[in-house]
This record gives C-alpha cells, structure tokens and sequence, in this order.
C-alpha cells in the first residue's frame, strides 16, 4: 500500500540522491519522503471488479475539486495518470503485485473504459507523457535506481531508448512544440532537470548551480517556464515548487511551507494554474496528502481534494476541465446493526469495504441479526478494509 512517512532530513548536493524510485519511492536526501508500494495481488479477470484493501487507482474529477469518480477497478495498483491530447485517452501505469513482476504501461478511454496493455517488460515501466501530437508517449524504465527515458509509438510499438546513460533518469515532460523532452536524472550524482530534443540528442543541465536535487518538471502552455521541485534549503527541511524560465534562467521558488512537503507540480492548459501535491504528516492525524491548486506565482492557493488519504499526480485535461489523480479506493462504512447476516454484508461489499471476522453470541434478537459492528457508520476506511461482526445466534 501507499504509506507515506514524512520525516526531516537535509538535503544538499553531498549528501543527498533524490529518486522517484518504482512504485512510488521518493527518496530526498536519505529519508525526506517515502512512498512506499505494498502487496497487491494479481490484474483481476476479464469483467471483474475487484480490489484489494490500501491500494491505489485513477480517479477524476472536476478542475474545482468537485465530481470525483473512480476510473480503474482491477486488483492492480493503478498510478501515473497522463491524458491524451484530444482528451479522449489517458495512459497510465500499473503493478500486479507479484514480486516477478514489474510495473507497466496501459492505455484506457477517458471513462475507464477499453483498458489497454502497452508494454510487456522485465523491469519497471512508469511515468508515461503524450508527445503533443498524441502519436507518441514517453516514460521511465529500469530497475534498482537505474533508469532511462524511453519513447514508444501510442499503440506501444517503436520502443527506443533516448537517454542511454549510466545513473537514473525520469520524470520525462514533453515541451508543448513536442520539440524537447524536459526530465530529471541523477547523473552528477543528485537530481538535477535536464532538457534534451525529442530524439535524445543534446542533453542540458538546467539546475547545475542549485545546491539541491531537482526533478519533476513540467512546462507552462506557452513553453517559455518549467516548474520542478526542489528542496527548499536552509531552516525549511520541506519540499516546495519553482518555477524557472525554459532555459533554466530566473528561478523563484514560488511555494514556502514549512510545516509540509509540496511536490508533483502540474501546469493548466491556460497556464494561469498549477496544480500539485501537499503532504503533512503528524503522530495524532497521520498521513494526509491532498491535491491543491494557485497561481504561478504561488498565490490564490485552494485545496481540491479532502480525503484525509493520499491524493496524487495530478494532471489536467486538455481542455482544463478535468484533473485525473491518484488516490486510494476508499470505503464508507454503512450502518448495519439490526440487519440480517445477509443484508448486511452485500450492503458491507457494496460499500467497497469488506465482511471482517463474524463471531456469534446468544441473544434473544432474531437469530441471524447483527448486534455490533467494529466501526461507526458513516466513517472512511481504505477500500477493502474489514467490518467485523457480532451476530445474534
């Protein structure tokens, strides 16, 4: 499952190896935050829609936070989402599980729908992103923090390695010309963002003078910014965004906060917004990790998302609309106390949530009557999390 810890740590160019490693491990430093993957299981039958407790799917929903609908329903951890150009599709990654397999890239309809596998490789594949022209996607493959930059044709055909270097690349971005890809690689020993043409050719250092790792990078509409993350630097032992010119000119880091780590930027079509990721951590709520949107210059900022669960990876539609994420299935528990035994768990697996240990105790309700539940009705539970029973016998 997701769990992400979030712990301060310093980060400098010494010390530090900054990795989005497969399946969502974000190392800053040795320790600043930590995504982990856990166990799922296998890509459920043809037709099935089944899910696994902590795992994670596609979901979208409108540019105010609003309408939030889950896209994917199989047994796999599902992340990365990436929309077409014309908005009809949205590529993504995904993980069975099984520890002989790896992540892989799939292609489905912008309404879950016609799921297509696009890649069929011994190591990790993640981070897809559409040429702007829709015929062409990049993404990461590797293993172990030795990664490259790959570009396949939209059918997952033509798979060509671009970077073809020692170290770890990823995070590719493709400039709004489909001229240039923007990404991040640790080849000089921590994470900085580069830019390289479309083919592979003429790979540039944009943070070179940065005294910390950089990666992440998206561009603005127009082409002419990037925004990355970084780490803040100094008493600010959290991430935050920046936004600099195409060149790698004119840094400003545009988010200031301290008490959280912001990351995982993503520009809006009209390039007045940037969505991106928020995570705080403390002992008494836990994790939270929710999507917000501001300005380019950091103002205006709005929270979209209030799950109270890890939200992620935002990314917008063409169109401005609509904003694909990750985020965990989550289940509300319905109240079934004075229920049959059978009425309450298909009311308990509808809810997404799932029929825990059922132990039984004299009484004199009719027999076959739920007298208890282990959680309160109406609360938010991982999707597959149990609801235990006391059952009248």
């Amino acid at each position: 499952m997701f769990k992400t810890t979030l712990r301060a740590c310093r980060l400098d160019r010494s010390t530090a190896a900054r990795s989005w490693a497969p399946r969502f491990g974000l190392v800053l430093g040795s320790c600043l935050l930590v995504v982990g993957l856990g166990v799922g299981d296998v890509e459920a039958a043809a037709g099935r829609a089944l899910e696994t407790p902590d795992q994670y799917k596609i979901f979208v929903m409108n540019a105010d936070g609003s309408g939030q609908t889950k896209l994917t329903r199989t047994r796999m951890e599902e992340y990365d989402p990436a929309w077409s150009p014309d908005g009809t599709k949205i590529a993504f990654s995904a993980f069975s599980g099984r520890a002989s397999e790896r992540g892989q890239i799939f292609v489905m309809n912008a309404d879950g729908s016609g799921r297509t596998r696009l890649t069929s490789n011994p190591k990790d594949n993640f981070g897809p992103t559409w040429s702007p022209d829709g015929t062409k996607i990049a993404f990461t493959r590797g293993a172990n923090l030795h990664a490259d930059i790959y570009v396949m044709n939209a059918d997952g055909t033509g798979q060509t390695n671009l970077t073809q270097r020692s170290g770890d690349d990823r995070d590719p971005a493709w400039s709004p010309d489909g001229t240039k890809i923007a990404y991040a690689t640790n080849g000089i020993g921590t994470y900085e963002v580069y830019v390289m043409n479309a083919d592979g050719s003429g790979q540039t250092n944009l943070t070179a003078e940065m005294n910390y790792a950089a990666s992440e990078p998206t561009w603005s509409p127009d082409g002419t910014k990037i925004a990355f993350t970084s780490y803040a630097g100094g008493a600010n032992q959290s991430t935050e965004i920046y936004v600099m010119n195409a060149d790698g000119g004119a840094k400003a880091m545009v988010t200031n906060s301290p008490e959280a780590f912001e990351f995982q930027p993503a520009w809006a079509p009209d390039g007045a917004k940037i969505a991106f990721a928020r995570s705080t951590f403390s002992r008494s709520a836990g994790d939270d990790t929710e999507i917000f949107v501001m300005t380019p210059a950091g103002r205006g900022r709005i929270r979209l998302t209030n799950t109270s669960l890890e939200s992620l990876y935002p990314v917008w539609s063409p169109d401005g609309t609509r904003i694909a994420l990750t985020r965990h299935s989550v289940c509300r528990v319905p109240r079934v106390v004075g229920r049959s035994l059978a009425a309450s768990r298909t009311l308990i697996r509808a809810s997404n949530c799932s029929v825990g240990r059922v132990r039984y105790r004299p009484s004199k309700r009719r027999r076959g009557t739920v007298l208890q539940q282990s959680w309160r009705p109406g609360m938010l539970l991982f999707a597959g999390d149990p609801v235990a029973l006391v059952v009248s016998r």
